[in-house]
Protein backbone atom coordinates (compact mmCIF):
# COMPACT_ATOMS: atom_id res chain seq x y z
CA UNK A 1 0.00 0.00 0.00
CA UNK A 2 2.30 2.74 -1.36
CA UNK A 3 0.02 4.75 -4.08
CA UNK A 4 -2.55 6.80 -4.45
CA UNK A 5 -4.24 4.57 -6.89
CA UNK A 6 -4.26 1.88 -4.11
CA UNK A 7 -5.25 3.76 -1.66
CA UNK A 8 -8.24 5.35 -3.64
CA UNK A 9 -9.19 1.44 -5.08
CA UNK A 10 -9.03 0.05 -1.33
CA UNK A 11 -11.47 3.24 -0.08
CA UNK A 12 -13.72 2.22 -3.13
CA UNK A 13 -13.73 -1.73 -2.30
CA UNK A 14 -14.45 -0.92 1.43
CA UNK A 15 -16.96 1.58 0.86
CA UNK A 16 -18.89 -1.08 -1.80
CA UNK A 17 -18.59 -4.11 0.77
CA UNK A 18 -19.88 -1.32 3.56
CA UNK A 19 -22.68 -0.36 1.25
CA UNK A 20 -23.99 -4.06 0.63
CA UNK A 21 -24.27 -4.47 4.18
CA UNK A 22 -26.79 -1.99 4.92
CA UNK A 23 -28.41 -2.31 1.67
CA UNK A 24 -28.94 -6.08 2.49
CA UNK A 25 -29.98 -5.18 6.17
CA UNK A 26 -32.60 -3.17 5.19
CA UNK A 27 -34.43 -6.55 3.58
CA UNK A 28 -33.17 -9.14 5.78
CA UNK A 29 -36.27 -9.80 7.05
CA UNK A 30 -38.18 -11.01 4.23
CA UNK A 31 -37.37 -14.27 3.93
CA UNK A 32 -34.07 -16.88 4.39
CA UNK A 33 -32.93 -16.20 1.13
CA UNK A 34 -33.44 -12.21 1.84
CA UNK A 35 -31.03 -13.33 5.62
CA UNK A 36 -28.20 -15.37 3.77
CA UNK A 37 -27.45 -12.39 1.31
CA UNK A 38 -27.22 -10.56 4.27
CA UNK A 39 -25.10 -12.73 5.97
CA UNK A 40 -23.07 -13.12 2.87
CA UNK A 41 -22.64 -9.39 2.61
CA UNK A 42 -21.50 -9.44 6.33
CA UNK A 43 -18.71 -11.97 5.74
CA UNK A 44 -17.47 -10.91 2.79
CA UNK A 45 -17.03 -7.32 4.55
CA UNK A 46 -14.95 -9.17 7.36
CA UNK A 47 -13.20 -11.09 4.90
CA UNK A 48 -11.40 -8.43 2.81
CA UNK A 49 -7.95 -8.18 3.83
CA UNK A 50 -7.87 -3.61 4.16
CA UNK A 51 -4.12 -3.23 3.50
CA UNK A 52 -4.14 0.69 4.97
CA UNK A 53 -5.32 -1.23 8.73
CA UNK A 54 -1.87 -2.60 8.70
CA UNK A 55 -0.70 1.65 9.22
CA UNK A 56 -2.08 1.45 12.61
CA UNK A 57 -0.16 -1.55 13.85
CA UNK A 58 1.39 -0.87 16.75
CA UNK A 59 5.07 -1.86 15.07
CA UNK A 60 4.49 0.19 12.35
CA UNK A 61 3.23 3.29 14.02
CA UNK A 62 6.55 3.08 15.93
CA UNK A 63 8.13 3.07 12.47
CA UNK A 64 6.58 6.00 11.68
CA UNK A 65 7.54 7.64 15.00
CA UNK A 66 11.06 6.64 14.43
CA UNK A 67 11.22 6.97 10.60
CA UNK A 68 12.39 3.82 9.97
CA UNK A 69 11.38 1.83 6.45
CA UNK A 70 8.73 3.06 4.22
CA UNK A 71 6.27 3.56 6.62
CA UNK A 72 6.02 7.25 7.45
CA UNK A 73 6.14 7.98 3.66
CA UNK A 74 3.26 5.79 3.53
CA UNK A 75 1.47 7.16 5.62
CA UNK A 76 1.96 10.72 4.52
CA UNK A 77 0.55 9.51 1.28
CA UNK A 78 -2.62 7.91 3.01
CA UNK A 79 -3.64 11.00 5.15
CA UNK A 80 -2.32 12.93 1.92
CA UNK A 81 -5.21 11.32 0.08
CA UNK A 82 -7.75 11.13 2.82
CA UNK A 83 -9.43 8.57 1.87
CA UNK A 84 -12.87 8.15 3.61
CA UNK A 85 -14.00 4.88 4.49
CA UNK A 86 -15.76 3.01 7.81
CA UNK A 87 -13.47 3.62 10.41
CA UNK A 88 -10.83 5.44 8.24
CA UNK A 89 -10.87 8.44 10.97
CA UNK A 90 -9.71 6.39 13.59
CA UNK A 91 -6.87 5.17 11.53
CA UNK A 92 -6.25 8.63 10.78
CA UNK A 93 -6.31 9.99 14.27
CA UNK A 94 -3.38 6.97 14.93
CA UNK A 95 -1.27 7.72 12.29
CA UNK A 96 -1.64 11.81 12.94
CA UNK A 97 -0.31 11.29 16.90
CA UNK A 98 2.68 9.16 15.78
CA UNK A 99 4.03 11.79 13.81
CA UNK A 100 3.09 14.00 16.32
CA UNK A 101 6.21 12.19 18.35
CA UNK A 102 8.55 11.79 15.33
CA UNK A 103 10.93 13.59 14.51
CA UNK A 104 10.25 15.05 10.95
CA UNK A 105 12.47 16.28 8.45
CA UNK A 106 11.58 20.14 6.73
CA UNK A 107 10.09 18.81 3.22
CA UNK A 108 7.66 16.57 5.69
CA UNK A 109 6.88 19.43 7.65
CA UNK A 110 6.10 21.34 4.26
CA UNK A 111 3.92 17.96 3.20
CA UNK A 112 1.97 17.92 6.72
CA UNK A 113 1.87 21.77 6.45
CA UNK A 114 -0.47 20.61 3.10
CA UNK A 115 -2.27 18.01 5.09
CA UNK A 116 -3.83 20.47 7.16
CA UNK A 117 -4.93 22.91 5.14
CA UNK A 118 -6.65 20.24 3.04
CA UNK A 119 -8.01 19.00 6.12
CA UNK A 120 -8.91 22.58 6.69
CA UNK A 121 -10.92 22.97 3.96
CA UNK A 122 -12.35 19.71 3.50
CA UNK A 123 -15.06 18.24 6.42
CA UNK A 124 -15.73 18.04 9.55
CA UNK A 125 -14.36 15.09 10.63
CA UNK A 126 -13.65 13.25 13.63
CA UNK A 127 -10.09 13.58 13.58
CA UNK A 128 -9.94 17.51 13.76
CA UNK A 129 -8.54 17.49 17.07
CA UNK A 130 -5.35 15.42 16.38
CA UNK A 131 -4.95 17.36 13.16
CA UNK A 132 -5.20 20.47 15.24
CA UNK A 133 -2.67 18.93 18.14
CA UNK A 134 -0.45 18.36 15.12
CA UNK A 135 -0.97 21.92 14.16
CA UNK A 136 0.94 23.37 17.02
CA UNK A 137 4.30 20.91 16.33
CA UNK A 138 4.65 22.01 12.42
CA UNK A 139 3.39 25.22 11.86
CA UNK A 140 4.86 27.49 9.16
CA UNK A 141 4.51 30.67 9.12
CA UNK A 142 2.89 29.77 5.75
CA UNK A 143 0.65 27.42 7.28
CA UNK A 144 -0.51 30.21 9.70
CA UNK A 145 -0.64 32.85 6.98
CA UNK A 146 -2.78 30.43 4.90
CA UNK A 147 -5.23 29.87 7.95
CA UNK A 148 -5.81 33.63 8.80
CA UNK A 149 -6.95 33.75 5.12
CA UNK A 150 -9.36 30.91 5.33
CA UNK A 151 -11.19 32.48 8.46
CA UNK A 152 -12.98 34.64 6.07
CA UNK A 153 -13.64 32.29 3.84
CA UNK A 154 -17.50 31.80 2.39
CA UNK A 155 -18.01 28.48 3.95
CA UNK A 156 -18.91 28.75 7.45
CA UNK A 157 -17.09 25.43 8.26
CA UNK A 158 -13.88 26.05 6.56
CA UNK A 159 -14.04 29.69 8.71
CA UNK A 160 -14.78 27.41 12.02
CA UNK A 161 -11.87 24.85 11.18
CA UNK A 162 -9.43 27.41 10.38
CA UNK A 163 -10.46 29.33 13.33
CA UNK A 164 -10.10 26.38 15.74
CA UNK A 165 -6.74 25.44 13.88
CA UNK A 166 -4.94 28.85 14.85
CA UNK A 167 -6.54 28.61 18.27
CA UNK A 168 -4.67 25.64 18.81
CA UNK A 169 -1.32 26.76 16.86
CA UNK A 170 -1.81 30.31 19.33
CA UNK A 171 -2.81 29.04 22.79
CA UNK A 172 0.18 26.61 22.28
CA UNK A 173 2.90 27.84 20.57
CA UNK A 174 4.93 31.32 21.43
CA UNK A 175 5.50 31.77 17.17
CA UNK A 176 2.93 33.72 15.25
Amino acid sequence: MTTREEIRDVESKVNALHRRIHETFATREKSKAHWERWEAACRDYHAYQNPTEQLGQPSILRDIRTGMGRWRDDALVFLEVDPWFFRSGYLKEKIVRALKQADLTMSEIERVNGILVTVVDSRKRREFREFCRLAVKVASPTLVAQLSQRETAADAGVRSRAATMLSYIRKHRDVV
